[in-house]
């Protein structure tokens, strides 16, 4: 049973800040509800440029979720992209300690990247993520500097590649939709001279796909 609760809107949405708020409010059934947080360190704090469009409580815990439209943070981080209501569809749960980027991609507000920043579990649901509606992948900031990744699905591993400012797609619809995922988790490493490492780990289940990203 799906455990994201249905976001019903009255309105349609117009303009950015509108869209801002559905973010905020399609996340907020996924919020942890107290089962446990990662531990370790928090997003970095906001600089005082930065602006914070809205903050949700993380159930059971003293901690938040925060979205920004700007938030310094030299890491490489996760991130969704597609409509609200395709995002909706696939955000399950959230837990750990993370502040949440939001970039609208067309001038409608509907088609968003969200970017998940600092120790962060995302729960998705499987048919949601095998529909291919949404995109999925690692944005790597011009902060970063000269850089590299590697994957590994399970004993066997991609060999380094450069990295450059910008999102990095991870094929993850397709490689659910095989089975790629359901017997070997795909990690993921990217590393700089300039910025904490940052490591993922994508597995899959009947119903669910988990994404695990630490610093």
């Amino acid at each position: 049973m799906k455990l994201l609760k249905q976001f019903e809107c009255g309105a349609r949405a117009r303009g950015v800040a509108i869209s801002l708020a559905l973010c905020a409010a399609l996340l907020a059934p996924a919020l942890a509800d107290g089962r446990g947080t990662l531990d370790g360190s928090a997003p970095p704090p906001a600089a005082p440029d930065d602006e914070t469009v809205g903050t949700l409580p993380m159930m059971g815990s003293s901690n938040s979720l925060d979205f920004f439209r700007f938030l310094r943070d030299g890491r490489a981080s996760f991130y969704l992209q597609g409509s609200l209501t395709q995002i909706q569809d696939a955000v399950v749960a959230i837990s750990g300690h993370n502040a949440v980027t939001v970039e609208f991609l067309d001038e409608s507000g509907d088609n968003v990247r969200l970017t998940f920043h600092g120790r962060v579990r995302l729960v998705l649901d499987r048919n949601a993520v095998e529909a291919g509606g949404i995109g999925a992948g690692v944005m790597v900031p011009a902060t970063f500097g000269a850089g590299q990744s590697q994957f590994w699905l399970g004993a066997t591993a991609s060999d380094p590649t450069g990295l450059r400012a910008g999102p990095l797609p991870i094929p993850l619809g397709s490689m659910v939709a095989r089975g790629a995922l359901d017997q070997r988790a795909l990690y993921g490493r990217m590393t700089s001279a300039v910025a904490a490492r940052t490591s993922l780990e994508i597995a899959a289940s009947r119903d669910f796909v988990s994404l695990t990203q630490t610093h």
